[in-house]
C-alpha cells in the first residue's frame, strides 16, 4: 500500500529512477542519443581542422609560398616562383658559389636585370614580347616565322629544358634584351683607341720572396729573366712577365691605385692582388694605345656596371628573402644540365611575378 502524506493524506511522490525519466526515441534516451551526437560533433570538427590544415599546407606549398615577393625594383616585383626557377641554372653557370653565398648572388643579379630593363625602357628601347621573340630567335641562330616551325620547335624545347614557364623565360630574355641594347651604346661610348698601360710583372704567393724578386731586380738584375726564373703566372712567364697593353681601369684595383703617380721605367714595390705578390715595373704609356675587341668589351662591361651601381642608387629596391622561402626554394630548384642552360652572368663576370 502507498505510503500517505501526513498533512494531506495524498499518497507521497515518489521519485523515477535515473533511468526511467525522459523521452526515448528507438529505444535511447535523450540524454544518451545527445551524448553520442555530441561525441560525432566533436570528431567531425576534428576531421574539418585537420583536412583544413592539409588543405591550407597545400595551398601554401603549391600556391602561396611560390606567389611571395622576394625582390621589388621600382614597378618590378620578382616573386619567390621566379627566384627558385633561376636558381638552378645560376648554380650550374656560377659553381663557386655555395649555399648561403648563391642566394644573395642570385638576388643580385635579378636586381640588376631589372635595373638594366629599368634604364632601356628609360632610353626608349622595345622590349615587347615581339622584340623579345626576336632576340630569342637570333640567340638561337634561327628566324621567325618560316614555314618550317623549325623555331617555334626550338623555342618551345628550349623552355622545357630550362624547367621555366614560358613567361618567365620570356621576362629572363628580356633582361638580356636590355642588357645587349645597353652595351651596343655603351661600346659606342668605349672608342677604338685610349690610353694603355704595358706591364712587366713577376708574381709569387710569397710575401718575402716577392720582396726578394724585386730587391733583385732593383739591384739591376734583368726582369725578364728573373720573371722566366720566378713568376708563378704561366701566361705571362713565357713573354717574360710582359702582360697586354691595358687601360688603367682593367687591372686589379690595388694595382691601379698604385699606377695612379708611376711613369715609364718605375719600379713599384711589392703589392698583394687577386691573392697573389706582384712585383711590377711600367714598360710603356700609350696615351693612344689600341683597344683589342676584348678590352673593349671588357671597358663596355665595367662601364655598365658603373651604370648599374648609379641608376640603383635613383631606384626604390627591397629585398625580403627569409629563410623560410630559401628553404622552400632548395626544396622546389632544379639543377638542368650545363648544356642546356644560356648564360646568366652579371656584366663583366665570368661565369655568372
Amino acid at each position: 500500500m502507498p505510503r500517505r502524506d501526513r498533512t494531506t493524506g495524498k499518497p507521497k511522490h515518489r521519485p523515477k529512477p535515473e533511468s526511467e525519466r525522459g523521452q526515448t526515441v528507438a529505444g535511447v534516451s535523450w540524454r544518451e542519443g545527445y551524448t553520442r551526437w555530441a561525441i560525432l560533433g566533436g570528431v567531425g570538427a576534428l576531421l574539418l581542422v585537420v583536412v583544413g590544415l592539409i588543405g591550407y599546407r597545400w595551398y601554401d606549398e603549391n600556391i602561396g609560398k611560390p606567389r611571395e615577393v622576394v625582390l621589388r625594383v621600382e614597378d618590378q616585383s620578382f616573386s619567390l616562383g621566379y627566384f627558385t626557377d633561376r636558381l638552378g641554372p645560376f648554380a650550374v653557370q656560377n659553381p663557386n658559389l655555395t649555399e648561403g653565398f648563391r642566394e644573395p648572388a642570385m638576388l643580385t643579379r635579378l636586381e640588376e636585370e631589372a635595373i638594366m630593363v629599368h634604364m632601356a625602357r628609360e632610353r626608349g628601347y622595345d622590349l615587347s614580347d615581339e622584340a623579345v621573340l626576336d632576340h630569342i630567335a637570333e640567340d638561337l641562330g634561327l628566324e621567325r616565322g618560316g614555314d618550317d616551325n623549325t623555331f617555334d620547335e626550338v623555342y618551345r624545347s628550349r623552355v622545357r629544358q630550362t624547367g621555366m614557364g614560358e613567361s618567365d623565360y620570356r621576362r629572363m630574355s628580356r633582361a638580356s634584351l636590355a642588357e645587349s641594347l645597353l652595351l651596343e651604346d655603351v661600346m659606342d661610348d668605349v672608342g677604338e683607341t685610349g690610353e694603355t698601360v704595358t706591364l712587366r710583372a713577376v708574381l709569387h704567393v710569397d710575401e718575402d720572396e716577392a720582396t726578394a724578386i724585386y730587391e733583385r731586380i732593383d739591384d739591376g738584375e734583368d726582369m725578364g729573366e728573373v720573371a722566366l726564373e720566378a713568376s708563378l703566372d704561366p701566361e705571362s712567364r713565357e713573354d717574360e712577365g710582359l702582360l697586354e697593353p691595358s687601360p688603367r681601369r682593367l687591372y686589379p684595383g690595388e694595382i691601379r691605385e698604385a699606377l695612379e703617380d708611376a711613369d715609364e721605367g718605375d719600379l713599384i714595390e711589392p703589392l698583394e692582388a687577386q691573392g697573389a705578390w706582384w712585383v711590377i715595373r711600367v714598360e710603356d704609356i700609350d696615351p693612344d694605345g689600341e683597344f683589342t675587341e676584348e678590352v673593349q668589351q671588357e671597358l663596355a662591361d665595367e662601364e655598365l656596371r658603373e651604370l648599374i651601381e648609379d641608376t640603383s642608387d635613383e631606384l626604390e629596391i627591397s629585398r625580403s628573402l627569409s629563410d623560410s622561402q630559401r628553404r622552400w626554394a632548395y626544396r622546389n630548384w632544379d639543377v638542368p644540365d650545363t648544356a642546356q642552360v644560356p648564360p646568366q652572368e652579371a656584366p663583366g663576370q665570368a661565369g655568372g611575378s
